[in-house]
């Protein structure tokens, strides 16, 4: 997310990225060292993602998405934006898309896989709002073209919808010494 938009900001790109505030020790808000606007939403996250739950915590997840709406309905009211783009598609997808509806902004999701795996097949509920992601976004972004399937498939959806995006790997933070190399 971070290098997406970092390429949109130097094609003048306005950017503003909002997430939520898991660790009390970041700011709810700042703009980073190439110009992104960062909007955290404060929720009772504990100091966890929701992935280390292994349970889904409901009471968390609603206030979760009573923050997340409030910042984006707040920020919808005061910019003009483009487009949305949902990072995940369970637990922001939703939100995203409720807001864009909401104010006429065109929203796409991404899917990583955790997201879809982890969440969105858990329960009914969450089954529900990936659905609901999936079929209101404009296109979806997957990782990987078995993911784009599985969507596809278990939403019946048309896999035109459906964009490969694979994930960015930096090759010079993460590339093997000369000697490791065969």
């Amino acid at each position: 997310m971070q290098r997406m938009a970092w390429e949109l900001r130097v094609h003048g790109v306005e950017v503003d990225v909002v997430c939520p505030r898991v660790f009390s020790k970041s700011p709810l808000e700042e703009v980073d060292d190439r110009g992104v606007h960062i909007h955290r939403f404060a929720y009772p996250s504990g100091q966890r993602i929701f992935l280390s739950f292994e349970r889904i915590p409901v009471a968390r997840m609603g206030l979760f998405y009573l923050s997340a709406l409030t910042r984006i309905l707040t920020l919808l009211r005061t910019h003009r934006y483009d487009l949305i783009h949902a990072h995940w598609i369970v637990p922001l997808g939703p939100v995203a898309i409720f807001a864009g509806k909401f104010f006429g902004v065109p929203v796409i999701s991404q899917a990583h896989g955790s997201d879809v795996h982890t969440y969105a097949f858990k329960n009914h509920l969450t089954k529900g709002l990936a659905c609901f992601t999936v079929r209101n976004s404009r296109a979806v972004l997957v990782v990987s073209r078995d993911l784009g399937a599985l969507l596809s498939r278990s939403f019946m959806i048309s896999s035109s919808r459906m964009v490969f995006s694979p994930p960015f790997i930096d090759t010079e933070r993460f590339c093997p010494q000369s000697d490791m190399v065969p």
